[in-house]
């Protein structure tokens, strides 16, 4: 017992969700000492609920893990595992299950929910666990299914469901880091011409709807909350599960565009654009929506990157709104050659 709190401690300590998924399995080892422990993480997206495989741990203590997915075609559907959709219905029972790979080896799985199902723990062992190491393992992953509960209210907006602002530079930072980790970004300074450097970058997009505050003055503030959580949902709707998505307030939002060749990238946030102009929202018709982007250059910071991207929202704003504005072109084209002053022009 003193172990499981020690762990359930350490778990506690941190907000990184990697710390805590290793802390998590490195605690089940000491508790349980199984096999082998394999932790899943549920995706949801538009079309379906996927299952992403976060982390393997081993009875020597070798770990393996594995970020953020690239693409919902490379994860499993929820439904393809239909007794750990019965044991979430249990709120966090510990339940054994087939073992399909034929190990001579007992195998269980218990559910992590707080309110709503996030994941699961596969547990291989030698032996039949006791009741009491079946309440400890229940106990430590109730511990971690609340904490998640707990950050994932404080990083998260509470009107639209998207990351919220102060999230925002510990992901950039973690990015940045995958990046720099990557072959293919040697060389890719902050802010380079697009075409230059790698094939595949990733990039920042600001995200700001035109003439909020007269939407605001004419429908009401309930209308103006109802364009926010629609423009949300366009926005999950338009981008992959590893683009990272962010309200920053008001009617300001932001996108993490996963790593994309550059033409490519400024197809995806046109498209979003189109798709936010086509829209026709409750009462209120039609939205449209300014955007500036930029390339993530590997000794970029948060600021040095958003501060580029917002110039280049500022100058879609100030030539006709309802556009995109790519920082490296518009400064290709001499559009931004000096910091751009806003002036008196209406932005908002």
């Amino acid at each position: 017992m003193p172990q499981l709190i020690e762990s359930a401690a350490q778990m506690t300590s941190t907000r990184d969700r990697d710390v805590m998924e290793v802390t998590v399995a490195k605690g089940l080892l000491e508790v349980i000492q199984p096999e082998r422990i394999r932790l899943f993480k549920l995706i949801s997206a538009p079309d379906a609920v996927y299952v992403h495989r976060r982390l393997v741990a081993h009875a020597d203590g070798g770990m393996e893990l594995e970020h953020a997915p690239r693409a919902s075609e490379g994860l499993k559907r929820l439904d393809a595992h239909p007794y750990v959709i019965e044991s979430a219905v249990h709120d966090g029972a510990l339940v054994k299950v087939p073992n399909p790979d034929g190990a001579p080896v007992f195998r269980y799985a218990c559910a992590m929910s707080s309110g709503r199902p996030v994941g699961w723990v596969e547990l291989d062992t030698r032996a039949p666990l006791s009741p009491e190491q079946v309440r400890m393992v229940q106990a430590l992953l109730r511990v971690y299914a609340n904490h998640l509960s707990i950050l994932d209210y404080s990083e998260h907006d509470s009107l639209t469901g998207l990351m919220n602002r102060k999230t925002f530079d510990d992901t950039f930072l973690k990015v940045l880091a995958a990046f720099q980790r990557s072959p293919q970004s040697a060389g890719v300074p902050s802010g380079a011409r697009v075409g230059d450097g790698a094939d595949a970058v990733h990039w920042l997009a600001v995200v700001d709807i035109d003439h909020f505050k007269r939407i605001n003055d004419r429908f009401g503030h309930l209308y103006g909350d109802e364009v926010l959580v629609l423009i949300a949902r366009l926005m999950r709707d338009a981008f992959r599960l590893p683009d990272r998505l962010y309200r920053f307030g008001g009617e300001e939002f932001a996108i993490l565009l996963d790593r994309t060749p550059d033409g490519h990238a400024l197809q995806v946030f046109e498209r979003f654009r189109a798709r936010v102009e086509a829209e026709r929202f409750p009462q209120v018709g039609q939205v449209t929506v300014s955007m500036g982007c930029t390339r993530i250059g590997v000794t970029d910071s948060p600021p040095s990157a958003f501060d580029r991207a917002d110039e280049a929202l500022y100058w879609a704003k100030q030539n006709g709104r309802n556009r995109v504005g790519c920082y490296e072109m518009l400064r290709g084209r001499g559009l931004l050659s000096e910091r751009t002053v806003h002036g008196a022009v209406e932005l908002f």
